[in-house]
């Protein structure tokens, strides 16, 4: 109700607010982004979205939500270009592709994580770049930043760079950031496949190392929050020859599992 959009506009202790929501983190995350801030009071967008990541990344189970969100909220936009909004004194709903740039930042692995499996990912891009060339520079430059969190660098996005570098000099900068992410590009293979072989290793493993199971647990986490997993790539290694020397000898297809994981982690 309005009652509680007002109230998660300004407080911004996510621990309270959680507490007037009745400990609700999805009722808590549908008034923050329903709030309506001036679109240039930088500084209010700027704390709510630090706000709405800081619930997202405390219950990390709101996130596909959030992307589900963010795609219904860009999805209408065509290859058409939409006529100049009307001047408007009320205030502007929150645009949550600034908030999924923050995201990124903040939990990249667990983002791409779920883009990697949302069916609509390919439409989720198309949709990003039909929304970059509206009228509405703010949006664009967060589309890019996103688009270029992807790491495909391909002719839609040089278009679209030298596009925006030829009608905008403001937006240079965002840019020339955006091409050294593009060179950068995520190791999801890589990930993916050392997530799968953490499961069948917990899968497989016997009652008489269950002690192990939580470290891999962690480990699968660490894979999907962190933003290098290489951090913590000395304990798992350390661990993961702990757990060779628990193998029995007839457990061939456990060590190899494990020799492959071993193996994909050094990727990273």
């Amino acid at each position: 109700d309005a009652a509680s959009i007002e109230l998660a506009k300004v407080c911004h202790d996510i621990g309270k607010l959680l507490e007037y929501f009745e400990n609700d983190p999805e009722r808590c995350y549908q008034s923050l982004t329903r709030v309506h801030i001036d679109e240039n009071d930088t500084k209010a967008l700027k704390r709510h979205s630090k706000s709405v990541v800081e619930l997202i990344k405390a219950h990390s189970d709101l996130l596909r939500i959030y992307i589900i969100e963010l795609y219904e909220t860009i999805k209408h936009f065509g290859d058409e270009i939409e006529p100049y909004p009307e001047w408007s004194t009320e205030f502007n709903g929150l645009c949550l592709i600034d908030i999924a740039c923050d995201l990124v930042e903040e939990m990249p692995s667990a983002f791409f994580y779920e883009i990697d499996y949302m069916k609509e990912k390919e439409n989720l891009q198309k949709a990003l770049f039909q929304a970059s060339k509206q009228h509405n520079i703010k949006q664009r430059n967060a589309c890019i930043k996103l688009l270029a969190s992807f790491g495909d660098f391909n002719p839609e996005v040089c278009d679209l760079l030298i596009n925006v570098l030829v009608e905008n000099p403001s937006t240079q900068e965002i840019c020339l950031n955006a091409i050294k992410n593009f060179r950068k590009p995520r190791v999801s293979a890589q990930k993916e496949s050392a997530l799968q072989q953490l499961d069948q290793i917990l899968e497989q493993m016997e009652p008489s190392i269950e002690e192990l199971k939580q470290p891999l647990v962690q480990l699968k986490s660490a894979l999907l929050e962190l933003k290098n997993p290489r951090n913590c790539l000395k304990q798992v290694l350390t661990l993961l020859k702990s757990i060779n020397n628990h193998f029995e000898s007839d457990q061939e297809g456990l060590k190899s599992d494990q020799k492959e994981l071993k193996s994909n982690l050094k990727q990273f």
